[in-house]
């Protein structure tokens, strides 16, 4: 294997549906993942020992180093005999955001693994379900269905050209204390889960994300994003990504998108913004 650069995508949660809370401790929710064409570049080579470097503007936020566990599991589930690489990562996705980049990452890094005949496609699986609940998405090249713990339930074509305007308040916001302080429990959303492909628009008029309510309670800045972007006149629509703190806007182009960036900047001149599609 020689030296590599990955492009490790972002995601947004089109709808976020939890349905209940299981005897585990997690969650069951339903909800409809596309990737944007936002991501963090990893440089991967042979190295004499494991070496990982994060680099970036959200480089800083990184408090757990998920990437040396996923080895670790890997190594103590034999399924790799050493694990002797340097690895680099530009983080351009910012972290505890609701956008997926650290699953993002080791997803990635496995399906490297996979493609230079390092560990198996069943191997990956496993460790994908055993340390997080978006990894297995993933491994998907289509927008995709996630049902129960985070399982992929099937891929669909969504059909749109608009724009996606992220704004992320610049907080860390835990999954895990989100869906803790979470009291909204709901029914599936009524999408038609049959069909090949959706505008939308289609999917966005009948959903929501059932988690913003406890999202808000613990960072007030999601609710300031939510109510700028959907009083603005140049956005269709706003909702949270995930669990949080981003949150995306629809919009018709790229010149209203860089006009909202503008007014965002103007009275929240701290926030991150980026202007994505999806993919």
């Amino acid at each position: 294997m020689t030296f590599e650069k990955i492009q490790s995508h972002a995601k947004i949660n089109l709808f976020l549906d939890v349905l209940s809370k299981r005897k585990d401790g997690y969650h069951d929710i339903y909800s409809l993942i596309s990737k944007v064409d936002l991501y963090d570049e990893i440089e991967i080579e042979k190295s004499n020992s494991l070496e990982i470097i994060f680099e970036g503007q959200f480089s800083s936020m990184i408090k757990s180093n998920s990437i040396e566990q996923l080895f670790k599991y890997l190594f103590k589930k034999n399924y790799l005999p050493d694990f002797p690489f340097k690895i680099k990562i530009q983080k351009n996705i910012p972290v505890g955001a609701g956008l997926g980049g650290g699953s993002s990452n080791l997803a990635s890094l496995l399906m490297h693994l996979i493609k230079n005949k390092l560990v198996n496609e069943d191997q990956c699986l496993k460790a994908a379900r055993e340390l997080g609940s978006d990894i297995e998405f993933f491994f998907e090249t289509k927008p995709s269905f996630i049902i129960g713990k985070g399982l992929v339930d099937r891929s669909i074509e969504i059909i749109s050209e608009k724009q996606i305007l992220l704004v992320y308040p610049f907080k860390d916001l835990s999954t895990e204390a989100v869906f803790s302080n979470n009291k909204s429990f709901v029914k599936k959303s009524d999408i038609n889960e049959n069909a090949i492909s959706l505008q939308l628009e289609q999917i966005l008029d009948v959903t929501s994300n059932s988690l913003e309510d406890s999202s808000i309670n613990l960072c007030s800045q999601i609710k300031l994003a939510l109510d700028f972007l959907r009083n603005h006149k140049n956005c269709q629509f706003a909702r949270m990504t995930g669990s949080g703190s981003c949150v995306f806007a629809v919009i018709d182009n790229e010149i209203e998108a860089s006009r909202v960036i503008q007014d965002i900047h103007s009275k929240y001149p701290d926030w991150w913004t980026k202007i994505t599609k999806l993919i």
